[in-house]
């Protein structure tokens, strides 16, 4: 959602825990997918969610400060970009090379530009390289919760599945 341009992040964190017969088959309303499960323990959905915010708390002062540019993309847009011309460059990023399932989203923020690019699969890496029209200086800052400061005229990565880099210019 962050690539999108959003602001915040929500999540439904209980299973409904009552039962309910439909035509003789007992089923639960809600089963699956949530934090939390129907006895109050954690799922293994939980960690997922806390590294997740964990990331997103690393990066927030940029991207909640930030107005969304435009997106570079190869393969398949999700259906939220249905309306939204991809584009093959976006102020100093020239070009987005892969054969996978990447989006690259660019920001504003305060005259920088950020390139948040995310593995759009679910289920595949994507190894991608965004090049640049030179040499840029950029902090990278990874879902490990690392932010590293180089100089580069391109970036190349593999990003496993829903996985996620932020590039800031500095």
């Amino acid at each position: 959602v962050l690539a999108y341009g959003a602001k915040g992040l929500q999540y439904f964190c209980y299973q409904t825990p009552a039962s309910a017969d439909k035509e003789g088959k007992e089923f639960y309303v809600g089963k699956g997918g949530s934090v939390v499960n129907e006895k109050g323990e954690k799922t293994e959905v939980f960690d997922y969610i806390k590294h997740i915010n964990q990331f997103v708390g690393s990066i927030d002062h940029l991207l909640m400060h930030s107005t969304k540019l435009g997106v570079m993309a190869k393969e398949d847009l999700p259906a939220c970009f249905l309306f939204e011309e991809p584009v093959s460059s976006i102020r100093e990023a020239t070009s987005l090379e892969s054969n996978d399932n990447i989006l690259v989203s660019a920001f504003d923020y305060k005259g920088k530009t950020l390139y948040y690019c995310v593995n759009n699969s679910i289920t595949d890496d994507a190894e991608f390289t965004l090049s640049f029209k030179k040499e840029v200086k950029v902090n990278v800052h990874t879902m490990d919760l690392q932010s590293k400061e180089t100089k580069i005229k391109k970036y190349s990565d593999t990003l496993e599945p829903g996985k996620a880099v932020l590039l800031e210019l500095i």
